[in-house]
């Protein structure tokens, strides 16, 4: 009885040490082939306006329609409260700052990754 719980907590014990010594085995490599290889810069370059620059009109033009949609409801739900003239700030505090990062970043994302797998395909 106390050598089948000693064996189980031996197993449990040697896998757990397995998975930490292949981590610690994966760590070692990147770090020995990200500090002994030189990165590519021109690429680098290639791939931050691949996917920063070309996706700005795409962003932009969301961008655009969101703060409009936002524009219209907001200013429908501003009207009932008779305060309409508040729009500006309604759309500043919303699409700016709260909304607007969030679907950039879904935009470039999502366009970034399409343009990846139609150069894979």
């Amino acid at each position: 009885m106390v050598v089948r719980v000693v064996e189980a907590i031996g197993r449990v014990f040697g896998s757990v040490l397995s998975e930490v010594g292949s981590i610690g085995l994966f760590v070692l490599k990147t770090l020995s082939v990200g500090l002994t290889t030189f990165p590519n810069l021109r690429r680098f370059a290639d791939e931050c306006y691949n996917i920063g620059i070309q996706s700005l009109f795409v962003v932009c033009s969301v961008g655009a329609f969101i703060g409009m949609s936002t524009s219209l409801v907001g200013y429908a739900t501003l009207r009932d409260l008779g305060a309409q003239n508040l729009v500006g700030i309604f759309i500043g505090i919303a699409t700016v700052r709260e909304l607007g990062p969030a679907v950039a970043a879904f935009m470039v994302a999502a366009k970034a990754g399409s343009g990846m797998a139609a150069h894979i395909a």
